[in-house]
């Protein structure tokens, strides 16, 4: 397209390069003549960038997100034939030929190799949407939008078991493959069990959040003879994820041998409801995991403690790769450097490295996430003031108030995290300072009582929605005496249901010394929709010196049916 340092004239331009689009539907000798009016170094770099100087062999789907099931086309990576030698030898042991074999649906298990293949005759087409009913009024498969499909836009292929000492074939069945990935169908071995799933990686939190992504189907067969086990839709975002019996379909689980969604129960409402994580930050790439803990990207790394289900927490300075870059491995997390040449500016470009270390404390501060309500409440537990979240070492989630900004997430996924007012009086502030290396007399859990509400004069918190009947609630409140409190300074009234129920408290007083924490507790609060707290300063003159304060405060419902103790981790 150049000579010397002018453009070539277009008849000078090779056909093959006129006939090249440019993103904006130009062809490329248009767009770059309109862009640049003489070719320069800006030029060149855009070139080479969107693959005009150096173009692909061949075709390859589409990296953008799939909205629907889609058949098998010809851009994908496959092979006309799988063989095995004899790495002491050099000798061919056997070769297995086939139609249109993918690289990406190959596994192997218990001593087979497994892989799809396009080469089913319109008898075995016929055969395998016949299992396919079959199996839907057995209960084995779930249905979904995959049955308006016409025949020549189902995924019906070939799904074969090799010996891998002598290539012979275990079993082979045909089968409607629909909606498990189609060019990006990706297949797993685990305990017995063969998996068929889609290998998405992509930017997808738009059509997960408008629901386009409900389709997306695992299927799972008994991996010695090729029976299905089950298959369902699963609206997952990325690459499933095996641990133990547990598939990870972002952004919940299921279990392995049933297809059931993994539950946990609610921190506020004690509810089952169902287990889930989220990426928020600009993201690609699959998740990573060891057996208790989760790792992805979303903007930098991210960690989800599955052991304790504590909730998100961001290690932030470096960018993970694309694909699979947070390998964990022998009790260590190491993040490959993945920003050398991307756009992306990161602080800290080098690879970093984790180890193990046991927890000292309860834990550190993490974005809880749920999207489910949190009415009625059953337990809150509030820690004014704090930064994020906390799950304490007997289990109860102390949510950070007022909750935790998270403005900073990616399109829908903005503001993510619990998120719920108390409706605190607008003069009320949080001030908070850093737990660690802190000892508080009377409590073990310092980081309760770092962070506190200041001038807090009342609070209307929602507790039950207005259909519910009415219930009665254990209050518990904390507070400290801090080491510039003296005596006297800081006297105030506290008021629930607009009852006083403590007359003239001093937290100095009542702590008898300095950085002592102190907690008053009070039973039989009937609630019908909110719970009122106020606390009322004995000091008329507005003295932000003497104003009330307040670090923590738990609500509990009493008489209510008692819960059975439940494991943290989903995968338990």
């Amino acid at each position: 397209m150049v000579i010397g340092s002018k453009w070539k004239s277009d008849e000078n331009i090779p056909q093959e390069i006129h006939a090249l689009t440019a993103r904006n539907k130009k062809s490329v000798v248009e767009h770059f003549k309109e862009k640049y009016p003489e070719p320069n170094a800006l030029a060149y770099a855009e070139f080479k960038r969107d693959g005009y100087h150096w173009r692909y062999l061949a075709a390859f789907p589409s990296w953008a997100p799939d909205h629907q099931p889609s058949p098998v086309s010809e851009k994908m990576m496959i092979s006309e034939s799988v063989f095995a030698y004899d790495i002491k030898t050099g000798r061919l042991l056997w070769e297995h030929r086939g139609a249109s074999i993918p690289q990406i649906s190959m596994a192997i298990g218990e001593g087979k190799m497994f892989l799809v293949k396009s080469d089913l005759s319109e008898a075995e087409k016929k055969q395998a949407m016949e299992d396919r009913l079959t199996m839907i009024q057995t209960g084995v498969y779930s249905q979904h939008d995959e049955e308006n499909l016409p025949l020549l836009q189902r995924d019906l292929r070939r799904v074969v078991a090799i010996d891998i000492h002598s290539g012979k074939e275990a079993w082979s069945r045909p089968m409607d493959l629909s909606g498990n990935g189609g060019n990006k169908l990706g297949a797993a071995y685990h305990d017995g069990r063969l998996l068929f799933f889609g290998h998405y990686s992509n930017h997808d939190q738009n059509q997960f959040v408008a629901g386009g992504l409900q389709w997306r189907r695992v299927t799972v067969l008994n991996a010695s003879d090729g029976t299905t086990y089950w298959s369902k839709p699963l609206n997952y975002r990325r690459r499933p994820l095996v641990i133990g019996d547990t598939i990870v379909i972002e952004p919940r689980a299921c279990s392995l041998t049933t297809g059931e969604i993994k539950m946990r129960r609610h921190p506020i409402t004690g509810e089952e409801v169902e287990w889930e994580f989220l990426r928020p930050g600009h993201s690609c790439g699959v998740v990573t995991a060891s057996p208790n803990s989760l790792f992805f990207r979303s903007f930098s790394a991210a960690i989800v403690n599955m052991d304790r289900d504590a909730g998100l927490e961001l290690f932030g300075g470096t960018r993970p790769g694309c694909w699979n870059s947070m390998i964990p491995a022998n009790g260590l997390l190491t993040l490959q450097e993945a920003s050398a040449g991307c756009t992306c500016s990161y602080s800290l470009r080098t690879t970093v490295v984790m180890k193990h270390k046991a927890q000292k404390g309860d834990g550190e501060w993490t974005v809880f996430i749920s999207n489910s309500p949190t009415k009625p409440v059953e337990h809150l537990a509030v820690n004014f003031g704090a930064p994020g979240d906390m799950r304490g070492k007997d289990g109860t989630m102390w949510f950070g108030y007022p909750r935790p900004d998270t403005s900073q997430g990616q399109g829908p996924f903005k503001n993510y995290g619990v998120k719920f007012t108390l409706n605190e009086n607008k003069e009320a502030r949080a001030i908070q300072r850093d737990y660690r290396g802190t000892t508080i007399e009377g409590s073990t859990q310092p980081w309760l009582f770092t962070s506190s509400l200041q001038n807090l004069q009342s609070l209307t918190i929602p507790i039950l929605e207005e259909s519910s009947e009415a219930a009665t609630y254990r209050v518990r409140m904390g507070f400290i005496a801090e080491n510039e409190l003296k005596k006297g300074q800081r006297i105030f009234d506290i008021e629930l249901q607009d009852q006083i129920v403590a007359k003239q408290f001093d937290p100095m007083a009542a702590a008898e010394g300095h950085g002592r924490a102190v907690f008053l507790e009070f039973h039989g609060l009937k609630v019908k929709k909110d719970l009122r707290l106020r606390l009322i300063n004995n000091d008329p003159t507005g003295n932000l010196d003497t104003a009330p304060r307040i670090q923590c405060l738990e609500i509990v419902r009493e008489n209510s049916s008692p819960k059975s103790v439940r494991d943290l981790n989903p995968l338990h």
